[in-house]
């Protein structure tokens, strides 16, 4: 049996990217509702909740870049100068969120910190669902180079999938802090995240409705059966229900693993749209590939590296598992009632 390598890259990519997604896409999801809660303590306890794990999250979205860049070198060529716009922006509110995650514990302010690590949070995730809504509605390509506007990534199918997008990451992030958090935040989290679910399933809804109109080139390239859709849309409602019905019980591990599978689904639906496609719909992942000896080294190199990456995120995840509490004050109170 011949190994098919450009397949096994087009994989080890995709693998990474649904990593991405469900890992960093919770933290993500976490940032974005920090300016909901209610007082310091709360924001403490849901910074805390992801400190320990946010930037080995980030990792994924390395592979994924290293992935396209040195496996598939035609793609990334055409992608970069295509999405110039978001991809800055959203290195910016990375850094811009990194920043102020650790500049927050310093401060005398943390606020200041906490909007700017919210904003970044925001500003990242928008970012990304605008290139996937790029990418769904087609990229313009003439031999081989891109062809189109730095600007055709904000048409309105984009803008609405970014909505999308976000509202995933949100609904990973509320079920996140469901799982880690007790008390009060925990209970608002409940809130929080029927908020989000309720915004993701309005937008998925409407991506639905409005592709034949805002995205004519998807819905001509889609080879979805009416079956498959129709399986597909019952297994997500029904998911959805699970989800809000768990909201609802003592269960906080429930509504978590129900957000991770609503997510695995946002991420099957694109892969499924555009597959065999990199560049929606003018070069697949076979047209792209780097020479077969190189994406060979490539291969060897990742499933080398990838049992280490997936050790340490577990054992980092295993460590810190459970529900984080308020740190014990460090100044004691003096006799004569003096800090």
């Amino acid at each position: 049996m011949t190994l098919d390598v450009p397949l096994a890259w087009a994989l080890v990519v995709l693998f990474a990217l649904t990593m991405y997604v469900i890992l960093d896409g919770f933290d993500l999801g976490v940032g974005m509702l920090l300016l909901t809660a209610r007082s310091e303590k709360d924001r403490e306890l849901m910074v805390r909740s992801i400190a320990p794990v946010w930037d080995g999250n980030e990792t994924w979205l390395v592979l994924v870049g290293v992935g396209l860049l040195g496996g598939f070198p035609a793609a990334y060529g055409i992608a970069l100068p295509a999405f110039y716009l978001p991809l800055i922006v959203m290195l910016l509110c990375l850094a811009f969120r990194g920043t102020a995650f650790e500049f927050r514990f310093q401060s005398e302010r943390p606020w200041i910190w906490d909007v700017a690590f919210s904003v970044g949070s925001w500003g990242a995730a928008l970012c990304q669902g605008l290139i996937v809504g790029a990418l769904l509605t087609g990229i313009r390509v003439r031999d081989l180079t891109f062809a189109g506007s730095p600007l055709d990534c904000l048409r309105p199918f984009a803008v609405l999938t970014a909505l999308l997008v976000a509202f995933t990451y949100a609904t990973l992030g509320a079920t996140w802090l469901i799982f880690r958090t007790t008390g009060a935040l925990s209970t608002f989290c409940r809130v929080c995240a029927r908020v989000a679910g309720a915004a993701l399933a309005l937008s998925a809804l409407l991506g639905v409705l409005a592709a034949p109109w805002l995205a004519p080139e998807l819905t001509a390239h889609a080879h979805w059966s009416p079956a498959g859709v129709a399986l597909a849309a019952v297994i997500w409602i029904g998911v959805a229900a699970v989800m809000l019905w768990s909201l609802s019980r003592p269960s906080d591990i429930a509504p978590f693993a129900c957000a991770i599978i609503l997510a695995l689904f946002v991420v099957i639906a694109f892969v499924s749209t555009v597959w065999p496609y990199l560049i929606p719909y003018e070069l697949s992942f076979r047209q792209a590939a780097s020479v077969e000896r190189s994406q060979l080294a490539l291969l060897i190199g990742a499933f080398l590296i990838l049992p280490f990456v997936l050790a340490y995120s577990a054992y980092a995840y295993f460590v810190f598992r459970g529900k984080v509490a308020p740190e014990p004050d460090e100044l004691a109170t003096s006799s004569d009632g003096t800090r």
